[in-house]
């Protein structure tokens, strides 16, 4: 199995329920299936997950993995994937989303089942070091936004108890961190 490592482009979208569809959040999930078959019908398209936060219901990341910004551009700016599967997901959820490029790490080759999220300021050091060697750290990657002055960093775990001992541990390196469980995660191609 390939995984994508740095130099990819890289979107991170956040989902949050809208309050009419609160109680909608199966059917936010199904929808997941029609994204991967149009990221598969894709040229470029890598990989996709889809997670739901530990700490609040209704809310989602979905992360993608393209081979260029090329390949995703085609993809988000095809009229047909907006009809029939991005229309779908802003009827029911508000969304944040930023596109970048993979500038270091990569997803890890062994199982996982948590994703965590942290937004580091563009002049801040990388602080993942502080993260290596702790027991359910799998992998890192550090995603430089096209038009931020932030940097995101993906961090993945073995458990949601690996993540929670490694925000005891080193609190400083996950500071502001959000956790995302995977409920799917695709390879295309």
């Amino acid at each position: 199995m390939s995984h994508p490592t740095g130099g990819q482009a890289v979107s991170i979208a956040r989902f949050t329920l809208k309050t009419e569809f609160a109680a909608k959040g199966a059917e936010f999930e199904a929808l997941f299936p029609a994204y991967v078959a149009a990221a598969k019908a894709a040229e470029g398209t890598l990989r996709a997950g889809l997670a739901s936060s530990t700490a609040s219901s209704g809310r989602y990341l979905q992360l993608t993995w393209w081979r260029d910004s090329e390949a995703r551009q085609a993809m988000m700016s095809d009229p047909a994937f907006f009809r029939n599967v991005g229309i779908k997901y802003f009827t029911l959820a508000r969304h944040d989303k930023v596109n970048g490029d993979s500038i270091a790490g990569g997803l890890p080759d062994v199982p996982y089942a948590v994703v965590a999220l942290t937004e580091l300021p563009a002049t801040e050091e990388n602080p993942v070091q502080a993260l290596h060697g702790l027991d359910g750290f799998l992998a890192d990657q550090l995603v430089q936004p096209d038009e931020e002055d932030v940097r995101y960093l993906l961090t993945w775990w073995r458990d949601e108890d690996a993540f929670r001992a490694a925000l005891a541990t080193a609190p400083a390196a996950l500071d502001g961190a959000e956790s995302f469980a995977f409920l799917a995660d695709e390879v295309s191609g």
